[in-house]
C-alpha cells in the first residue's frame, strides 16, 4: 500500500490549465532576463524553493526538459550575472539534483542494466574531458570560444552532466504508468512550443522560403544551434508524439504531430527526414499495425505533393543526380573526413585501442595538417567515440545498446495490446531512430543534442521493468 509520504510525490497529469501557466511562466521570465538579471535570479531562486517544497523530482524535471530545446537562445545562453556557472539551464539543474537528493529515501532502486549503463556513460566522459585538459587551447580555437581550464569543465563536463539528469531522475524516481504518462506530456508540450516558436519565426523572418542556406542560417540565429541538432530533438520526440496519439486517440495530440513534421520539413535536415520515417515504420511494426503502412504510405505522399518543392529537392540530394554515389549523398564525409581518420587511428594501435580524450578529432594529424577542414566532429556519432574512447569504450557502449534493444522487443512481445505496449513501442523506435541519426550527426556522450535520449532510454528501461510485473502492480507506488 502507498503511504501518505509516497503520496506527496505524486506526478499526476498536467491540466490544460497548469500548462498555460508554465508557458506563461517561462515567457515571463524571458521578459525578466532581458530586464533585470538580478531580477530573473530572484524568481529563478523563488522557483527552487518551491520546487524543493512541492517535493516532487518529475516535476522539476519537467520545467528543465521543456527548458533544454530553448537553453542555446541568446536570453538563456548566458550567465545570468558575471560569476561562471549561473546559466538558467545550469541553475535549474542544480535545483532538480537537489530535489532529487531531498527525495532520495522514496527513490526506487536501479536494476543492474540501468546502474552498469550510468556507471559507463559517466565513466566514459569524464575521462575523456579530463584527458582532453592539454588541449583546451586547441579545443577553445575549434569552438571560437575564449577558453581556460574553469570555463572548460563548466561548459563540456558540469553542463553536459545537466543533459544526463533526465535518464538519473527518471530511473530513480519513476514507478508506474501514471509517472510514463506525465513525462509523455511533457515531451508533448515541449515539442509543441518547439515547433510553434520555430515556425512563427521561420514564416515571419526568413524571407526566401526556397533558400535552404538562409532557412538554416535562421535556424543558426533564432536556435543558436545547427539544422541538425534541431533535428535531434525531433529525432527522439517524435515517436512519443505518436506514442501519445494512439494512446489518447484525440485531435489536439494529432495537432502535435502534424506541427512537429511541418517543423521537421522546413529545418532542411534530411536526417531528420529519414529518421522521422523510419521512426514512423518502426512505430507500427513494433505495435503490430503493418496493416496501416500502405494507408500511411498514401498520406505521406499526398503530404510530401503539399510541401515546398525545396524540401523535396533536399531530401532527394545526390539520390538522382547523373555520376552520382554514396559520397556524394553523405555529402563529403566517406572519402574526405572518414576515410582519413580511419587511416590514421588504423596507423596507431593505442588510439585505435583506448582513444585520445574528448574532441580527439582536433588533435588528429589529418586535422592538424589541413587533410580535413573545418571539423570539430566527425559527423558519426560511432566513429566520433572510437576517436575520443577507443574500441574499449564504444564496444562496451554498443553492447549495453544492444541489450537494452533486446529486452525492448522481449517486453514488447510478452506485453498485450494497450497503454504499455504503446509507450514501449514509442520509446523504442525513438532508441532506433537515433542509433540510426547516429550514422551522420549526434554524440554517444552527453550533450544537449542527445538530452532528449537520455530520458526516453530512461522511460523504455522503467516500462521494461513494468512489462515483467503483474497487471495490477504497474501503477501501483508513487512517482516522483
Amino acid at each position: 500500500m502507498t503511504s501518505k509520504s509516497e503520496n506527496t510525490l505524486s506526478a499526476a497529469p498536467l491540466s490544460r490549465g497548469e500548462v498555460l501557466i508554465a508557458l506563461a511562466g517561462g515567457v515571463l521570465l524571458a521578459l525578466l532576463i532581458l530586464h533585470s538579471a538580478l531580477l530573473a535570479i530572484t524568481v529563478l531562486v523563488g522557483l527552487g524553493v518551491l520546487l524543493i517544497f512541492s517535493g516532487s523530482p518529475l516535476r522539476a524535471l519537467a520545467l528543465l526538459i521543456f527548458l533544454l530545446p530553448f537553453s542555446q537562445i541568446d536570453i538563456l545562453a548566458e550567465n545570468l550575472v558575471s560569476l561562471p556557472g549561473s546559466k538558467p539551464v545550469l541553475l535549474l539543474g542544480l535545483f532538480v539534483a537537489i530535489i532529487a537528493i531531498l527525495n532520495f529515501r522514496h527513490a526506487a532502486t536501479m536494476t543492474a542494466l540501468q546502474r552498469w549503463f550510468a556507471i559507463l556513460l559517466l565513466s566514459l566522459f569524464v575521462a575523456g574531458v579530463l584527458r582532453s585538459l592539454p588541449h583546451v587551447g586547441l579545443i577553445s580555437a575549434a569552438k571560437g570560444e575564449d577558453l581556460n581550464t574553469v570555463r572548460y569543465l563548466l561548459s563540456y563536463l558540469v553542463r553536459p552532466l545537466v543533459y544526463l539528469l533526465p535518464f538519473l531522475i527518471i530511473s530513480k524516481f519513476t514507478r508506474g504508468l501514471p509517472g510514463i504518462r506525465f513525462l509523455n506530456t511533457v515531451f508533448f508540450y515541449t515539442m509543441l512550443a518547439f515547433s510553434g516558436y520555430f515556425l512563427y519565426y521561420y514564416v515571419f523572418h526568413v524571407a526566401d522560403k526556397g533558400d535552404i542556406m538562409a532557412a538554416w542560417r535562421y535556424v543558426g540565429e533564432a536556435l543558436s544551434m545547427h539544422k541538425n541538432a534541431a533535428g535531434a530533438f525531433y529525432v527522439v520526440a517524435f515517436p512519443l508524439l505518436l506514442g501519445r496519439y494512439f494512446s489518447r486517440r484525440n485531435l489536439f495530440s494529432l495537432a502535435g504531430i502534424v506541427l512537429s513534421l511541418l517543423a521537421i520539413a522546413f529545418l532542411y535536415s534530411r536526417t531528420a527526414y529519414f529518421t522521422a520515417l523510419a521512426a514512423t515504420l518502426a512505430f507500427f511494426v513494433l505495435t503490430r499495425r503493418i496493416r496501416f503502412l500502405p494507408v500511411l504510405g498514401i498520406l505521406g505522399a499526398f503530404f510530401i505533393l503539399l510541401l515546398s518543392p525545396t524540401v523535396i529537392e533536399r531530401a532527394t540530394q545526390g539520390i538522382y543526380e547523373e555520376g552520382a554515389d554514396i559520397d556524394v549523398v553523405s555529402a563529403g564525409r566517406i572519402y574526405n573526413l572518414w576515410t582519413p581518420l580511419l587511416q590514421e587511428y588504423g596507423q596507431d594501435p593505442a588510439a585505435l585501442a583506448l582513444g585520445k580524450g574528448r574532441y580527439a578529432i582536433l588533435t588528429t594529424q589529418v586535422s592538424q595538417n589541413g587533410v580535413i577542414q573545418n571539423y570539430d566532429h566527425p559527423h558519426n556519432m560511432y566513429l566520433e567515440l572510437l576517436l575520443d574512447a577507443g574500441l574499449a569504450g564504444l564496444l562496451p557502449l554498443m553492447l549495453l545498446y544492444l541489450t537494452i534493444l533486446l529486452k525492448a522487443l522481449a517486453a514488447l512481445r510478452r506485453s498485450p495490446p494497450g497503454e504499455l505496449r504503446e509507450y514501449l513501442a514509442a520509446t523504442t523506435a525513438s532508441l532506433v531512430s537515433y542509433l540510426l541519426a547516429g550514422l551522420t550527426q549526434g554524440s554517444l556522450l552527453p550533450d544537449l543534442e542527445n538530452s532528449f535520449l537520455y530520458a526516453a532510454l530512461a522511460m523504455l528501461l522503467v516500462l521494461v521493468r513494468l512489462s515483467e510485473t503483474p497487471p495490477p502492480a504497474r501503477s501501483g507506488g508513487a512517482d516522483g
